[in-house]
């Protein structure tokens, strides 16, 4: 089983290096840097992780292997934007993000950025509210009352 990106219920846009994802189902948006958007675009159920591994070296220019790959296969499998992951090999171990940094952020002269995968959660339609109407219960240093009321005797007014 190959590595497979999710592709239903999502809107991606490129925006220079980083890929914005945005899962519709779980209403999180995602920011993919350049190493991850490599991988993550390469996902497709077909490309195995080592041939992953030679297009994001030829992409970036900088020698890398399965371990990397795999490194941003974790973070991406985390974000819950792979629908299916490649069983791990019993002879390749996984990189620390420590090990990773020394291997590739060093003796790439940082030419490679290491995967990585940021996320936010948008808040759901009822949580915009930003401020209690007139005659809400409220209290002091809670949810602010809407201006011009202010919180008094527990009663926004």
């Amino acid at each position: 089983m190959w590595p497979r990106a999710k592709r239903d219920q999502i809107v991606v846009q490129a925006v220079r290096d980083e890929t914005l994802v945005y899962d519709l189902e779980r209403h999180t948006a995602h920011c993919l840097n350049k190493t991850a958007a490599i991988v993550w675009r390469h996902c497709d159920g077909r490309t195995s992780v080592g041939e992953i591994a030679a297009i994001l070296e030829n992409e970036v220019g900088v020698p890398t292997d399965e371990r990397l790959v795999r490194f941003a296969l974790d973070r991406l499998a985390r974000a819950r934007l792979l629908s299916s992951l490649p069983e791990r090999s019993p002879g390749i171990r996984r990189y620390s993000r420590r090990q990773a940094l020394k291997r590739f952020g060093v003796a790439a002269g940082a030419s490679i950025l290491l995967p990585a995968v940021t996320t936010i959660v948008a808040p759901r339609a009822e949580a915009q509210a930003s401020c209690l109407p007139s005659g809400s219960p409220c209290s002091i240093g809670g949810t602010p009352c809407c201006l011009p009321s202010i919180c008094l005797i527990s009663q926004c007014s």
